[in-house]
């Protein structure tokens, strides 16, 4: 949550009774419809923390933007990915190939 690392946030939250969540999508084709993106990126969301459904949304602040050079458009797939060939081993970072529909 934002609001416990970032003051404006944290003001907000307190203001509101809320959090502030901050979600991400890097390399989304530009061409790509910006409401279903932003329903696709909020659906993984509640995916991946189930107990998001049922949070009431306060307030929606979209940007997009294209400061991002790390992430090229279409250079997920040459990212590595979090498993490996060793069953020990598993790869973290920035770096790391994001779960999508695609990489599934």
């Amino acid at each position: 949550m934002l609001n416990r690392r970032e003051d404006e946030a944290a003001r907000w939250a307190a203001r509101t009774g809320g959090s502030v969540v901050e979600l991400h999508a890097y390399a989304v084709d530009p061409g790509a419809p910006r409401p279903a993106q932003e329903q696709q990126v909020l659906h993984q969301l509640h995916h991946v923390y189930p107990e998001t459904r049922a949070a009431k949304v306060l307030d929606v602040r979209h940007e997009w933007r294209e400061d991002c050079p790390l992430f090229a458009i279409g250079g997920c797939v040459d990212r590595p990915t979090v498993r490996t060939a060793d069953p020990g081993l598993v790869v973290a970072g920035d770096i790391v190939r994001a779960l999508t529909s695609r990489s599934r």
